[in-house]
């Protein structure tokens, strides 16, 4: 199995022309067993965010699907690889808006 991976953002992020930031990119996680994943909103709220986790086969040609959604919060969401790509979204923002987000993903 692979070392743990952490990604960390401690950021601000400005939505795009949908509303959508796409946070984490598509991640390789095949290596993997586990995946935890905690965002939050800091100092600003904006509302109607959720957080899309998609997992599958996302580059290229895709063929995966939604595993998770939740609003952006101090709790921890785990969830099993069943996929070899991994992708994390904030949806249902406003367009262009800056959005301040903290929070991990960490893949193990």
């Amino acid at each position: 199995m692979a070392a743990p991976l952490l990604n960390t953002y401690f950021t601000t992020f400005t939505t795009d022309s949908h509303g959508q930031v796409f946070l984490s990119g598509i991640l390789d996680v095949k290596a993997y067993a586990t995946v935890n994943i905690e965002i939050t909103q800091s100092t600003t709220s904006v509302p109607n965010l959720q957080v899309l986790v998609l997992m599958g086969k996302l580059s290229g040609t895709t063929v995966g699907q939604e595993i998770g959604r939740f609003p952006p919060s101090a709790q921890i969401h785990s969830f099993p690889v069943v996929g070899p790509e991994l992708n994390v979204i904030v949806v249902g923002g406003p367009p262009n808006t800056v959005v301040a987000m903290e929070g991990w993903i960490f893949i193990h």
